[in-house]
């Protein structure tokens, strides 16, 4: 008896006994291609993804794995920081990879930040340091799961991880995974904590991947934003995003603030929000 898992806009999952098949709605592109190279290449070592079965003409087959509910169930639940320490240790053990070969070029739109600041009218912040840590990770590259979301993890029932969907590895700056829930899905400093307890270990760079993870979510809002909001994620605006982007990024690059501080003026109702996963 098949069962249909997830409807999603890349891809359907169906389930059928232990096999989880994952067709796509397009098997040729580069997103499809990049994931059944990443199950391929990690079937090689010990790590927290599900168990390649087999490579398709649609998709992918994988085992099924038993869970109790995804990430952002476990961050609803009633404890978020011991499952938010299990991610990080499964992107610790995911980044013990070696990785699958040089670092991806991977371009940072910089021009829609210049666009903001000169909408804006604020100084344009150099940002070229944290563009050289992400193009040269050096003992940092690793293999990178590439996009992290609380859908992209399933719990298990004894509190371990297993990372889902690899449609954007790649071979990047360990640091890439972890920057992006400071900013792109963003935890509260505790579980932040948390996960970098999880981790284990430091990381160089973290700083200029926040920093770069932070731009590129100013490119994802527009300076349209300007005249209208809208939903960048259930629950939480555009506006919401970008401002929480740029006051984390400019934690650490503090040429970010003014523009910061210029749209928080504007939007005050959505300064200091970050999702509330709860």
């Amino acid at each position: 008896m098949t069962e249909q898992i997830a409807a999603r806009s890349r891809s359907t999952l169906t389930r059928e006994g232990n096999v989880v098949h994952k067709q796509y709605r397009n098997a040729a592109d580069a997103r499809s291609a990049a994931e059944r190279e990443a199950y391929r290449y990690l079937a090689g070592f010990d790590v927290p993804v599900p168990s390649l079965i087999d490579i398709t003409e649609v998709g992918i087959d994988l085992a099924f794995v038993d869970n109790v509910g995804d990430y952002e169930a476990a961050l609803r639940g009633g404890d978020a920081a011991a499952a938010t320490r299990a991610l990080g240790r499964a992107y610790a053990s995911l980044h013990d990879v070696a990785a699958p070969g040089p670092v991806v070029h991977q371009r940072l739109g910089v021009e829609h930040l210049h666009a903001w600041c000169e909408v804006v009218g604020v100084p344009v912040p150099d940002v070229t340091w944290a563009i050289v840590a992400f193009d040269e990770p050096g003992d940092m590259l690793a293999f990178s799961h590439g996009d992290p979301a609380p859908s992209n993890a399933l719990v298990r029932a004894e509190g371990d991880l297993v990372l889902v969907d690899f449609e954007y590895a790649a071979a990047r700056h360990r640091g890439y995974d972890l920057a992006a829930w400071h900013v792109l899905c963003p935890l509260a400093p505790a579980l932040l904590d948390a996960l970098h307890d999880g981790y284990g270990r430091e990381i160089d760079g973290l700083d200029a991947l926040v920093v770069w993870r932070a731009v590129q979510v100013v490119g994802m809002n527009r300076s349209e934003l300007l005249e209208a909001d809208r939903e960048f994620a259930p629950g939480w605006s555009a506006r919401a995003s970008l401002l929480t982007a740029l006051r984390r990024g400019g934690e650490h690059e503090p040429g970010l603030l003014p523009l910061h501080d210029a749209l928080a003026t504007r939007w005050p109702e959505h300064a200091d929000r970050i999702p509330d996963w709860r």
